[in-house]
């Protein structure tokens, strides 16, 4: 016994603390099995590099800061038939890795760029590789911080370091000169010494104005593009596969109006939000109508109505009642007299037959 408690001092000083905990059960199981003492050493010291190898595994995943775990056998291919499966497990075997090669996924969003390059992660962690994951934003940010406390170089060698790069969600914000300068600086640095995996929603002609300079954006995709492997995915959202399995689709807000949009490919067209009193009176719709400038025509009809009315109703009659009155004529000998009932009681039955 006070051999055991010996021999598990040593393992523990040795630093095999995994072996120290099962030394105990693997005496035993040696005993049953009948095994020779190299086959009992052999297995306990195999565990504890199994055990050492998922620390480390898992220490490395940490600090990777990857947003998920999910792998590429997680990853419906089938939802997504634009992207070449063999391409995609000729990348996971790492050897463009090993190469200093890069790999760029382009596509809109919800395709799965993030997962694939996720995936490709995991796969190198799995092997002993070190990986680091930004956003561009994230990224920009973070150096931009670094230059202000004068810690620049210091923060450098973390986005040099890795055997993989990650930068995610390139398109989702303009640069400015300075940011530009940061990005570039950083594509040179692991050019040839480092590989990175990008995703981006925006196709290289549309780089000039993202990096907000032509020159600078030349410059980097002349060195990422170099030794790199693109996959443009085209495809629907992987984020909405069981709402478009459901078939539901995704469909404009009430209040903005929008004609003749596509949205996962089908069409749509805004209904006009055209008065009941036209449907009701004419028995059809007007599609493409501007709701705004019709009830602006109906309002301005409806103000000349007034402006008529008022005066066949109050000037005509005032002018008859004035003729009769003041002057003792016979306002039947008016010429306005007849013309005016006439009007103000067409004008009222219109008015009444419209607003109904």
């Amino acid at each position: 016994m006070v051999e055991l408690e010996h021999t598990r001092g040593l393992l523990s000083e040795l630093g095999l603390d995994t072996a120290s905990e099962l030394l105990d059960a693997k005496i035993e199981d040696a005993m049953h099995k009948n095994s020779t003492y190299l086959s009992f050493l052999s297995e306990l010291l195999e565990a504890e590099i199994q055990e050492k190898k998922r620390r480390s595994e898992e220490t490395r995943i940490k600090l990777s800061r990857l947003p998920h775990r999910k792998t590429l056998e997680e990853f419906d291919f089938g939802f997504q038939p634009s992207i070449d499966v063999k391409q995609i497990k000729e990348l996971s075997t790492l050897a463009f890795v090993a190469r200093k090669e890069n790999v760029i996924f382009l596509g809109p969003p919800g395709v799965g760029k993030t997962h694939l390059a996720v995936g490709l992660a995991m796969q190198a962690l799995r092997s002993g590789m070190t990986v680091y994951y930004a956003s561009l934003a994230h990224l920009i940010a973070d150096l931009k911080k670094a230059a202000q406390q004068d810690k620049l170089e210091r923060r450098w060698r973390i986005y040099t370091r890795p055997d993989v790069l990650i930068i995610d969600e390139v398109g989702y914000m303009q640069l400015d000169r300075a940011s530009a300068e940061l990005f570039f600086r950083l594509i040179c640095s692991r050019y040839e010494n480092g590989s990175i995996i990008l995703t981006s929603n925006k196709y290289f002609g549309d780089w000039g104005e993202l990096m907000n300079d032509t020159v600078i954006a030349t410059a980097i995709l002349d060195r990422l593009l170099h030794h790199a492997h693109i996959i443009n995915i085209r495809g629907e959202s992987y984020r909405l596969k069981d709402r478009l399995k459901a078939g539901v689709r995704v469909v404009p807000p009430a209040d903005i109006p929008v004609l003749n949009n596509t949205v996962q490919g089908e069409k749509f067209q805004t209904k006009p939000a055209i008065g009941s009193i036209f449907n009701r009176r004419f028995g059809q719709k007007y599609p493409g109508v501007d709701t705004g400038a019709c009830v602006l025509c109906l309002i301005t009809f409806i103000s000349l109505i007034s402006i008529v009315y008022f005066y066949n109703l109050y000037i005509v009659n005032f002018y008859n009642f004035y003729r009769f009155i003041r002057l003792r004529q016979n306002c039947f000998r008016s010429p306005l007299f007849f013309p005016g009932i006439i009007n103000c009681h067409m004008l009222s039955f219109f008015s009444c037959k419209v607003c109904s």
